[in-house]
């Protein structure tokens, strides 16, 4: 499938065929999103790989300046390895989030919930990051159901994450996030 550029409604009726909420689209983002696959929308026109390799994407702000971007991407391998994935990074804040759904063994209904939840805080996390963070840090939150969560001040635009704060499976890596931009 080539690149179709999309607008919010398309992706809201494709979240809505499966009862999915709507993540947070920043308005730098809106007027530039193209859909890659049925499943896959970017403000990017060819994604690298996958969204499923969510640490594809976090060494790749620690090892080169990559220009702003959004990804909605459902994607996994097996019958039950699959999740929602969100990403939005910008100067200030690279958020990562990968959030089981589709899976043929999961409780997809539990999943939606726990999908709003985290659309709703990933929203004020990234309007906090907006605006009233200042620092010359970027704030990298890495939410996975897989693989755990974590987050870090990153020094510079680009360079080595260091000093990664894990957070038990029953803590919230979002909330922690939004305590530190309040």
């Amino acid at each position: 499938m080539s690149p179709k550029r999309v607008n919010i409604s398309d992706i809201r009726n494709k979240l809505n065929t499966e009862s999915l909420p709507m993540p947070n689209i920043p308005e730098n983002f809106r007027n530039k999103i193209y859909m890659l696959s049925p499943w896959c929308f970017t403000s990017w026109i060819v994604l690298p790989v996958s969204a499923y390799n969510i640490n594809f994407y976090i060494n790749e702000i620690q090892e080169k300046n990559v220009q702003p971007y959004f990804i909605l991407e459902h994607a996994g391998h097996g019958v039950n390895s699959c999740a929602l994935h969100n990403y939005i990074v910008n100067d200030r804040l690279a958020l990562f989030m990968q959030i089981p759904w589709g899976g043929v063994y999961m409780d997809n209904k539990k999943q939606i919930e726990k999908i709003h939840d985290s659309f709703s805080r990933s929203a004020e996390l990234v309007k906090l990051s907006m605006g009233k963070h200042t620092s010359e840090k970027r704030l990298v939150v890495y939410d996975s159901g897989f693989y755990g969560s974590k987050w870090a001040w990153q020094e510079k635009k680009v360079g080595e994450i260091v000093n990664w704060n894990e957070m038990d499976k029953s803590q919230d890596v979002l909330t922690a996030a939004l305590k530190l931009l309040l």
